[in-house]
């Protein structure tokens, strides 16, 4: 296992480990601050799996280690990393149709998450990863929360009054789309560099009445992106999970274990 960076604020860790040809992502969130890190670890890791798609991060469990202060969340390895660094204030322009696929890859998430009750919160270029194969995910769910529903109805809670829903979603993604596009992190006017199917979308984005402003599935409609052929549901049944999809029981049950082991030496030493 090998560390690979450090990240939200200098409170977690990564490292990576080859696990039957796939490779994992732990993060390592020290848990001796505050106690209430273990459910921010918990609710993270079951919001991400709860949303998860082809265009999010998966992950597989979250695990308490008895024998140090962290949390470990186990979640999939994205080999390219975020496509914007952290520090950075420019970086390197992407072409027209990369940024096409870019924007498509997190309206999906947006849409899946959306469709989950559940709302990112921190949509920006640093938290879109990229795999081996080219394909865009949405990660870090660390300010991810549930939308509540009405008791009664069963709606949620009306877009208008409840920002990191739906409609306020997209004024984050059209930032994130502004990012991209110039190649910088602050504001910087798109008039020149964008087409007129993008400036289209941009504005139906920033719409100012969250009613009217595009959803994440509707966006995805828009003429801008080309448009798919349905796709046809196949009768073939699903492989059987591997060890490391299924919840991590065997880890959980490893490290009670292990702490009610210490807790019985320390018990006879008294």
């Amino acid at each position: 296992m090998t560390v690979d960076g450090r990240g939200r604020g200098g409170a977690a860790s990564f490292a990576v480990k080859e696990l039957d040809k796939r490779r994992l992502a732990s993060v390592f969130v020290g848990s001796d601050r505050k106690r209430t890190l273990l459910d921010q670890a918990r609710a993270e890791s079951e919001l991400q799996s709860l949303c998860a798609c082809e265009n999010v991060v998966e992950a597989y469990v979250w695990v308490n280690d008895a024998s140090s202060t962290q949390v470990r969340l186990v979640m999939e390895h994205c080999e390219r990393g975020s496509i914007v660094d952290d520090e950075a204030e420019t970086f390197e322009p992407f072409d027209s149709e990369k940024i096409k696929i870019i924007l498509r890859s997190i309206l999906r998430a947006l849409r899946t998450c959306h469709k989950r009750d559940v709302v990112h919160y921190d949509i920006k270029p640093q938290n879109v990863f990229e795999t081996s194969d080219g394909t865009y995910k949405l990660g870090d769910f660390g300010c991810a929360c549930e939308v509540e529903r009405d008791k009664k109805t069963g709606e949620r809670e009306l877009v208008s009054k409840t920002p990191g829903t739906p409609a306020f979603t997209a004024l984050s993604a059209a930032r994130t789309y502004q990012k991209i596009l110039t190649h910088r992190v602050d504001f910087t006017e798109i008039d020149k560099e964008a087409t007129t199917g993008f400036s289209d979308l941009m504005r139906r984005l920033l719409e100012p009445d969250p009613a009217k402003r595009l959803s994440a599935s509707r966006a995805l409609l828009h003429p801008w992106f080309p448009q798919e052929p349905a796709r046809v549901m196949s009768s073939t049944p699903r492989p059987a999970l591997r060890w490391y999809q299924r919840p991590f029981r065997w880890l959980r049950m490893k490290f009670a274990k292990r702490k009610k082991g210490k807790d019985g030496a320390a018990a006879e030493r008294k």
